[in-house]
């Protein structure tokens, strides 16, 4: 994060900085959380900086999922079924053609 005032960087450490969410409710369309303010407060040994956003409504609500279709559809929904790949491993992972015989399941 950086913060500047006319012109001049007065703060990029983002060790100082803390975000608060206020007014939390849950969407009926989406289902996510939504916040009507959001705040960035910066404070270093002299200073304190607070930039506040207020979501006065909705420009759009839409599932981003409903854009897709097809494979990309189908993985979506698969990774918000809350099915992660194991830690330390890539949920697709590249392989030669060599690497597999017949009738490989990996």
């Amino acid at each position: 994060m950086l913060l500047a005032k006319d012109g001049h960087v007065v703060g990029d450490d983002v060790d100082k900085v803390t975000f608060d969410r206020l007014g939390t409710y849950t969407d009926t369309t989406t289902g996510k959380p939504v916040a009507n303010v959001t705040r960035y407060t910066y404070t270093d040994a002299e200073d304190t900086y607070v930039v506040t956003f207020t979501r006065h409504r909705d420009l759009a609500a839409t599932k981003m999922i409903d854009q897709l279709d097809g494979i990309k559809k189908a993985a979506a929904r698969l990774g918000a079924s809350g099915r992660r790949p194991r830690p330390g491993r890539r949920s697709w992972q590249r392989r030669s053609s060599s690497s597999l015989s017949a009738g490989s399941t990996r």
